[in-house]
């Protein structure tokens, strides 16, 4: 009988208790629990039951549990989550409505249960409400409705699969064949190249079809392999428990292809009946991929040969580096044995000074080329004298050829005098190959420089060209390609008894990019090298170059002057001071860029003359020491003349000084000479 006909407005069905209880057999006899409930002001909730009800709530015996316990035991076995839709079922039971919920229940025997509560009520004149039912578990039902759900969605993902796969089918194979596995008949379905069809044709025996397609499509070198994997026995065994098998094979028609067979319908022991065999031009991927391995392949050469290269280097290097360090090593015994003897010991300081300058000439190199990889070089352009440049390179190697007995020739002929350039940089460029001119020359031989301006069809530009000939051990045709790569060298120390690190050329190559210029060499074993370099430059005038006056140092009186030295290292401390106490300079000695700062800030103004400022230093950096000094709001303090005299020795560093406020900038190795020069200008202007 339908709920809303129990609970009919009038409530007649109620009043008739005849009627009421034989409902109650009724549904009862067919498995459904009679409850109500009872929600009177000021009294307790209550539930009572009869005997089914009480069943499917796990109660063996109702009458051991009070309606109050009764309601408790049932309300708090909702489960959690489903009570906000069992109190709003409630709720719109209260107002007469026929409500039914289903919601999740723990049962204390058998756990949780799905229960559906069915019922109505009415109010109790304004103070309460009563609410009257019926219960059944319908478990079973709803994990059946689950289990259909997911039988559709699987459904439904198997539909998608198909769709997915059919398109892609159609939109990627380049042929497509079904095969009947139990008469090995092939029948044709799409096909794009015609070669390929040619091959297979319509309709007939799979195995001959294969056959011929392998003989006349497939590559030779691919043709032992296609055979067996067109095997309809191989294919038949191996798609029992696969769904799909794959081949890779170049084709003479269309190149890098996937053949793929695609399993179909099957019998009742597993085996295909139907497979369908598809083929994928793979062609263009296949091209990257090989692309792809070629370069690994060359990158992996050329790391074996950069660590073969790198390997020579460090072998060269120990035995450079440690020719002038035994030279240093060996002359500083010697001079300590023959102190009283003034020639040989002016013999032994000048060898250690000529091994110093080659440790120090390696160690640049090393840096340098370290530079140039980090990419931290840049442009400094400036106009500048092409003349005095040209002399500067003559004068630095014309006593050397003449001690050598080498023959130094040099000219230059250009029509602009002053052009814009690097100077540094063009410095570096060109004495790098008159060195290894002279390095490679031996005595008797010759060596040549000649600069000149030739042709340019860019309008206010020039082109100069720069020739460093010799006759020496010059180079083979196979070594020439590599010239230019980094620690490559053809001689060894050892085998021609001249120091090097085999990163000189790397150094000019690197350079010339950064300028804009080319080198060509010709060289032969045993006749000499000849380079030619060419480098463009804007045109300047005389008037752009930047002359800079030099004070007058030849009067300058080092006696009483004070000179704060910024430097963490004891070792150089103690040299430096006791090269500026030779010349009648007051040192003090600061132990990092704070007290640095310190000392300066404490002192009265003028009480230093000048600051000797290193850069790496602990607690606070030259940098950043100069930066505040250069803040002081004494004046006078604040504008002390700072000189960089710093390991930090490359282009960039003497910016980076300059830029942080300080006056000039000294690399070290400290030179006395350029030092005391230096000191001399600055003290000079403080007059």
């Amino acid at each position: 009988m339908p709920i809303d006909q129990f609970y009919n407005s009038s409530n007649t069905l109620m009043s008739d208790e005849l009627q009421f209880e034989e409902m109650k057999r009724i549904m009862t006899g067919a498995g459904f629990g009679i409850w109500s409930v009872e929600n009177i002001e000021g009294q307790p909730l209550w539930m009572r039951a009869n005997a089914k009800m009480a069943e499917l709530l796990g109660i063996c015996n109702v009458s051991v549990m009070s309606p109050e316990e009764m309601y408790d035991f049932w309300f708090n076995r909702i489960k959690p989550e489903a009570k906000e839709s069992v109190m709003a079922s409630i709720d719109r039971m209260k107002s007469g409505k026929v409500e039914e919920v289903t919601y999740l229940w723990e049962h204390p025997a058998i756990g949780d249960r799905y229960m559906r509560f069915t019922g109505s009520g009415k109010a109790v004149d304004g103070k309460g409400y009563v609410l009257n039912g019926y219960c059944s578990d319908v478990t079973g039902l709803v994990n059946k409705e689950k289990e259909q759900q997911k039988a559709m969605a699987r459904m439904g993902a198997e539909i998608q699969r198909a769709y997915e796969v059919v398109k892609f089918v159609s939109r990627s194979c380049t042929s497509i064949y079904r095969i009947n596995m139990q008469d090995g008949r092939l029948m044709h379905v799409s096909t794009v190249n015609e070669k390929v069809h040619n091959a297979l044709g319509n309709e007939g025996d799979a195995r001959e079809r294969f056959l011929e397609f392998c003989e006349k499509l497939v590559k030779p070198e691919w043709r032992e392999e296609m055979l067996a994997f067109t095997n309809l026995d191989w294919v038949r065994e191996q798609l029992k428990t696969q769904s799909i098998i794959k081949h890779e094979f170049e084709c003479s028609a269309c190149g890098w292809v996937i053949g793929s067979f695609v399993a179909g319908k099957r019998g009742d022991d597993g085996y295909c009946t139907e497979v369908v065999w598809t083929t994928v031009d793979v062609n263009e991927q296949k091209k990257k991929e090989l692309s792809q391995l070629n370069a690994l392949e060359d990158a992996k050469r050329a790391a074996v040969e950069a660590n073969r290269a790198k390997s020579s280097f460090l072998l060269n290097m120990s035995h450079d580096i440690r020719t002038p360090m035994n030279a240093i090593i060996g002359f500083t015994g010697l001079l300590e044995k023959h102190q009283e003897e003034p020639e040989r010991r002016q013999d032994y300081l000048n060898k250690l000074k000529e091994s110093s300058a080659l440790l120090l000439g390696l160690i640049n190199n090393v840096l340098e080329m370290s530079r140039i990889e980090k990419g931290h070089l840049d442009l400094d352009i400036q106009a500048c004298g092409v003349e005095q440049m040209y002399d500067m390179f003559c004068s630095v190697f014309l006593d050397m050829m003449i001690q050598k007995g080498i023959t130094f020739c040099h000219s230059m002929d250009v029509e602009h005098e002053f052009l814009f350039c690097d100077p540094i940089k063009v410095r570096d460029v060109v004495l790098n190959l008159l060195s290894n001119a002279y390095k490679y020359t031996p005595s008797g031989g010759k060596v040549e420089l000649y600069i000149r301006e030739v042709p340019c069809e860019e309008e206010g530009f020039a082109i100069i060209e720069t020739v460093v000939k010799d006759n020496g051990l010059g180079m083979s045709a196979e070594f020439i390609p590599h010239m230019f790569e980094e620690f490559s060298r053809e001689h060894n120390t050892t085998d021609v008894k001249v120091e090097g690190t085999g990163l000189g050329m790397p150094i000019v190559k690197n350079l010339l990019d950064l300028m804009g210029g080319t080198i060509e060499v010709e060289s032969e074993l045993g006749k000499g090298t000849t380079f030619k370099v060419y480098i463009k430059h804007r045109i300047a005038k005389k008037s752009d170059v930047i002359n800079v006056d030099m004070p007058d140092v030849s009067d300058v009186d080092f006696r009483g002057r004070r000179i704060l030295l910024a430097e963490d290292n004891d070792l150089n401390a103690e040299i430096t001071m006791e090269v500026l106490k030779d010349i009648d300079l007051v040192v003090e000695r600061a132990e990092d860029g704070q007290r640095c700062v310190e000392m300066i800030d404490a002192a009265p103004a003028g009480y230093y003359d000048l600051i000797l400022m290193d850069i790496q230093m602990p607690r606070m950096n030259g940098y950043e020491a100069t930066r505040i000094i250069r803040q002081m709001k004494d004046k006078e303090k604040a504008n002390i003349t700072i000189l960089a005299m710093t390991a930090n020795a490359f282009e960039e560093d003497k910016r980076e000084a300059i830029e942080s406020g300080m006056n000039a900038h000294l690399s070290k190795p400290i030179e006395v000479e350029k030092l005391i020069k230096a000191l001399k200008r600055s003290l000079n202007s403080r007059k």
